[in-house]
């Protein structure tokens, strides 16, 4: 009787331990799919998070643009972030921009040779800019110079501007000698024949750059 009673005692034991390892079993397995539905989650955070943040960008093509001559036309595309977009620059005493119907695209003019930047900013305020540089041009000069003139006839002389960068403007500094009529490429100097001494010609190109000349009125 004692040892059946035994055997039962150890039956129940056995039974619960069997009962506390699945118990520990289904634990874990539940611990380990809580993890990956977490790290799962997470992963999808992260992508939805940089397709949100790609799609919020500007692109601006092209990223860069260099200017070579006063009226040159240069045209940006954006893509990305939120139309409509909004274009602007940063001088526009250097450089214009107009702007197309769909606003996807910007035409940005040349009016003066020198560094500028065009700006483009979406409807949530997004922005993206390109850098517009320049290139060296050949150096500004006047042709004849000096420009020597006889009194006291009058008469004409015939100055060109080479180099530099277009349009072109002359002065002359004491107009009792003589004068420049016209404004341009070449222009044509004017002695009154009325006395002698030294008038000095200035030239400036559409970047501000100056030359000057004498025009010496001699014996």
């Amino acid at each position: 009787m004692r040892n059946k009673w035994l055997i039962m005692m150890l039956s129940v034991m056995a039974a619960g331990l069997g009962l506390l390892m699945i118990q520990g079993c289904e634990d874990s397995k539940d611990t380990d799919l809580s993890g990956d539905l977490t790290n799962d989650f997470a992963s999808e955070s992260r992508d939805s998070y940089d397709t949100i943040a790609s799609e919020q960008e500007i692109q601006l093509t092209p990223s860069g643009a260099t200017a070579s001559r006063v009226g040159e036309k240069i045209t940006f595309t954006a893509q990305g972030g939120q139309t409509p977009y909004a274009w602007s620059v940063t001088d526009t005493a250097v450089g214009t921009v107009s702007v197309q119907e769909n606003t996807h695209y910007a035409t940005y003019t040349v009016a003066t040779i020198a560094k500028n930047e065009i700006i483009v900013q979406d409807n949530k305020g997004v922005r993206a800019s390109a850098a517009i540089n320049y290139t060296n041009t050949v150096a500004l000069s006047i042709t004849p110079s000096p420009l020597n003139i006889t009194p006291p006839a009058a008469g004409t002389r015939t100055l060109t501007a080479t180099g530099g960068t277009a349009p072109f403007t002359w002065y002359v500094n004491n107009t009792a000698l003589g004068t420049i009529g016209a404004t341009g490429t070449t222009v044509t100097y004017t002695s009154l024949g009325v006395t002698i001494g030294t008038n000095t010609i200035t030239l400036i190109d559409a970047n501000g750059t100056q030359k000057t000349t004498p025009a010496n009125h001699i014996n």
